[in-house]
């Protein structure tokens, strides 16, 4: 085979292998939600920042088994897992280091190691509370993570919820302005 056909066959490739992070980032978040009826969702972008203690914007970095084997987190049914969050910008509350620790429930059925294989590279923003463990925060709600998914801006553990973060907006920057805003206010 020819270095010009081995070269093309490496280009297509790797752009295959580009094009499916964002359905890996899909099964990603998808292990990380419980389909838990949440019975105080919050309304708004404004709720939001509000009842967050802190409120980022990163990408994950890492995830590795919760610090904590509580059902008081999660139910019996469901284990914890902690992601790394680099931080770009703390857009509300009070934190100081280059990188967070979020802990929140994860399918039983999916390994952390499998989440690693899927992890997002896309850039999120997540509205978290202390989660009562040193140097671990929570998510608190459904719509606690938004980000880009297959180019649609979406709460990532509540896809069917999301104008209520983003309203009528659709592109990433948008909202982002739109959690500043409310952060703000």
């Amino acid at each position: 085979m020819s270095h010009i056909k081995q070269g093309a066959i490496a280009v297509c490739v790797a752009l295959v292998a580009t094009g499916c992070s964002s359905s890996g980032s899909q099964g990603f978040w998808d292990a990380a939600s419980i389909d838990a009826l949440e019975a105080d969702q919050p309304t708004s972008a404004a709720e939001l920042v509000d009842r967050a203690e802190v409120v980022v914007r990163g990408t994950v970095t890492g995830v590795e088994e919760g610090p904590i084997d509580d059902p008081a987190f999660a139910g019996d049914d469901f284990p914890i897992v902690a992601l790394e969050i680099t931080v770009e910008e703390v857009i509300s509350g009070s934190f100081t280091g280059d990188t967070i620790k979020v802990i929140m429930p994860r399918e039983a059925t999916v390994s952390v190691e499998s989440m690693m294989s899927m992890m997002p590279r896309e850039e999120i923003v997540v509205f978290v509370v202390d989660a009562g463990v040193e140097d671990y925060y929570a998510t608190f709600s459904d719509l606690s993570v938004v980000t880009t998914i297959n180019d649609k801006v979406e709460t990532a553990l509540d896809p069917d919820a999301t104008e209520v973060v983003t309203g009528d907006v659709d592109t990433w920057d948008d909202v982002v302005d739109i959690v500043e805003d409310a952060a703000n206010s």
